[in-house]
């Protein structure tokens, strides 16, 4: 049974948390006007990932949260590797485990150890 993208955003954000690591979830969808009954364009750039945070070390932090069979957009894939070109951490998430696993990665890093 896979996970859903709400549930796998609340777990990244609860290891975040545990973690120390400052982070939020950056709302990126549209806005339901009910007086028009029409989604409103969200003023976001587009392509920011689901959850925007600082490290300890100072880096940027940006997470992407995908369904296992999701897939990232064109303007996502750009800002993946423009943060990565500015020597930020970006990280695709699809599967809770392999997260954990990615961030002890992380957390080992900037710990030193």
């Amino acid at each position: 049974m896979s996970i859903c993208e709400n549930e796998l955003t609340k777990s990244v954000l609860t290891l975040l948390a545990y973690n120390n690591i400052f982070a939020w979830r950056q709302n990126n969808g549209g806005v339901y006007d009910p007086s028009t009954k029409r989604y409103r364009a969200n003023s976001s750039m587009s392509g920011v990932p689901d959850i925007i945070g600082i490290l300890p070390d100072g880096k940027f932090l940006g997470i992407e949260i995908k369904s296992p069979k999701g897939k990232q957009t064109e303007s996502q894939n750009l800002f993946e590797l423009k943060c990565i070109e500015s020597k930020g951490v970006y990280i695709l998430v699809n599967d809770s485990y392999k997260f954990t696993q990615k961030m002890s990665q992380i957390v080992a890093n900037w710990r030193g150890e």
